[in-house]
């Protein structure tokens, strides 16, 4: 029940939370709503959740994979990262909580190829599923998504259009010999063509990081998640998320993809693709669209007909 769901985020975060009224400073009361509105939201979407995870029942409850976590002990923060939903920005984030020394954090943080070598390696865990199971249910379990289908279109942007990586530029090789170019509906209809291989069941889903669905990463049926922070809501999400841990966030300027916007990327990317290939793409993501309350409707209604 949502009552019970209550009880356990403010449990997961009860130490933290008397340490902070300790605290001199006392919450205003309209920033004391504003928190209390955010948690709100947050139990709807677990209560959300909760009801995509039994619809489906076990052909949700993905494994667990230690190396998609992080922990830090010190702050009590447990996050599972889901690439292109600003990973590199809590990257950052956790490397600044970090006892390294400030002149290697500083190094660091200019260089996302180095943050994602090195900040992982720092608060990585035990290849243990019962400590992660554990874990979730006594500090604050997080992670982030963001509308599957905008995520589709960063992952394009970046790692096929202005990607410099080889093993990105193996793929634009592979487009271009099947489908004569190198667009979003043939890097689509790749992702279609490959999914009965490589993402039979998310149980069983191997897709390149950066589109595999949330769940299949995440494993959001498995464990019990204290929040699911969204990129549309990030500067109010990385606030709450703080005080909750303790901590102040800053703010950190991430990067951005060629091409501007990415909601602007995605008008333009799938009003060149046809209805019926749009609705493919939404059954193999479905999941992830159920669990976090994105709808396809108006990628839907940007295809052609």
């Amino acid at each position: 029940t949502m009552s019970n769901t209550f009880t356990q985020i403010y449990n997961s975060s009860r130490q933290i939370r008397r340490q902070a009224e300790t605290e001199e400073v006392l919450m205003k009361s309209s920033e004391l709503e504003k928190y209390q509105d955010w948690l709100k939201k947050q139990l709807v979407l677990r209560e959300n959740i909760q009801a995509a995870c039994s619809h489906y029942g076990v052909s949700a409850r993905v494994p667990l994979e230690s190396g998609h976590f992080m922990y830090d002990a010190d702050h009590q923060l447990l996050f599972c990262r889901n690439a292109k939903v600003g990973t590199t920005t809590w990257l950052s984030h956790f490397l600044l909580l970090s006892s390294l020394d400030s002149s290697i954090k500083n190094e660091t943080i200019r260089s996302s190829p180095r943050l994602h070598r090195i900040v992982p390696r720092i608060f990585s865990l035990p290849d243990d599923v019962e400590e992660i199971r554990s874990l979730a249910q006594s500090v604050i379990t997080f992670s982030m998504v963001r509308h599957p289908f905008e995520r589709l279109v960063s992952a394009y942007q970046d790692k096929v259009v202005d990607g410099d990586d080889s093993s990105y530029a193996r793929m634009r090789y592979n487009l271009h010999r099947k489908f004569g170019e190198v667009s979003f509906p043939s890097f689509v209809k790749q992702i279609l063509d490959r999914s009965p291989i490589n993402c039979r069941s998310m149980r069983r889903c191997h897709m390149d990081v950066h589109w595999q669905p949330y769940i299949a990463r995440c494993a959001f049926c498995s464990i019990n998640y204290t929040v699911v922070a969204k990129l549309e809501t990030f500067k109010e999400d990385l606030l709450y998320i703080g005080r909750l841990a303790g901590v102040t966030f800053k703010e950190i300027v991430s990067h951005d993809s060629s091409g501007g916007r990415t909601d602007r990327l995605a008008r333009k990317y799938f009003g060149q693709m046809n209805r019926q290939t749009v609705w493919q793409l939404y059954q193999l993501y479905k999941m992830d669209f159920e669990l976090f309350g994105y709808s396809p409707g108006l990628y839907l209604d940007m295809a052609r007909s």
